[in-house]
C-alpha cells in the first residue's frame, strides 16, 4: 500500500498522541510512504511558533525525511489529492452517520 502523510498526521505522531500512534502503525505497515515537501515547512512552523527548540524541530524533520520519500507537488497532483480528500471525507461522514443510528 502506498500512502501520503500530511502535516496533521506527522504532528500527532511527533507529539505522541493516540491519533499519532495510529498514524505510526499505518506508516510502519505501508509499502511506500510519501510526504509532500510543504509538510516539512508546516511542521517546523507549528512547533517553532509554539516555542519548541530549533534542534528538536530539526531532529523531527530528519525523522520525517528518513521515514518517507519527500515529494514535490505539482498542480495536477494537488488537484487529485483534493478530490480524493473530498471523497474520503464524505465516506467517513457516511460511516459515522451509519454507526450513530440505533439498531
Amino acid at each position: 500500500m502506498k500512502i501520503v502523510i500530511d502535516t496533521y498526521a506527522w504532528i500527532e505522531l511527533l507529539i505522541g498522541s493516540e491519533k499519532g500512534s495510529k498514524a505510526k502503525e499505518i506508516i510502519e505497515n505501508a509499502d511506500e510512504v510519501f510526504t509532500p515537501s510543504i509538510v516539512l515547512a508546516e511542521t517546523a512552523r507549528k512547533f517553532l511558533r509554539e516555542g519548541t527548540e530549533e534542534s528538536v524541530v530539526s531532529k523531527w524533520l530528519e525523522i520525517i525525511t528518513a521515514a518517507s520519500v519527500i515529494t514535490q507537488i505539482d498542480s495536477l497532483t494537488a488537484l487529485e489529492a483534493a478530490k480524493y480528500y473530498i471523497k474520503l471525507a464524505k465516506k467517513s461522514k457516511n460511516l459515522e452517520i451509519k454507526r450513530s443510528k440505533p439498531i
